[in-house]
């Protein structure tokens, strides 16, 4: 997984290969545990924000999808030309930053908070809280 460091704070950013799912964390207070889900700007499958966008973006700690209008930090757009981009966390690999954990599939993502049980289990079409 790759960290961005050079900012106020660390990140641990990655993408799972299909790139409709990517996850961005770091450990400051507070924490932040947040995964893209890029399909459900084409569905609308959470329906629309305050913004007027739709809600894609996961929070895992926090249990609910919200809506961002700005580009999320395992993407090369927020990042000065010729940084490295987020890794590619391929399917059937863990990845680990601090208590927070994903596992990626072909069917989709699972983070969690391994301190406190919270997690998500993220697909294509929807995501399930836990």
């Amino acid at each position: 997984m790759k960290s961005y460091e050079g900012m106020d704070v660390e990140y641990a950013v990655f993408t799972a290969p299909s790139g409709n799912i990517g996850c961005m964390m770091n450990l400051e207070n507070p924490p932040m545990f947040d995964c893209g889900v890029e399909s459900y700007m084409e569905t609308e499958q959470y329906g629309i924000g305050e913004l007027g966008m739709p809600r894609w973006m996961v929070e895992v700690l926090h249990g609910y999808v919200r809506e961002q209008n700005e580009p999320p930090l395992y993407s090369d757009l927020v990042w000065p030309e010729g940084s490295p981009s987020a890794e590619v966390v391929q399917y059937g690999e863990v990845v680990y930053h601090g208590p927070f954990v994903c596992a990626v599939e072909e069917t989709g993502v699972t983070c969690w908070d391994s301190e406190s049980g919270r997690g998500a289990w993220m697909e294509r079409e929807n995501t399930v809280f836990f």
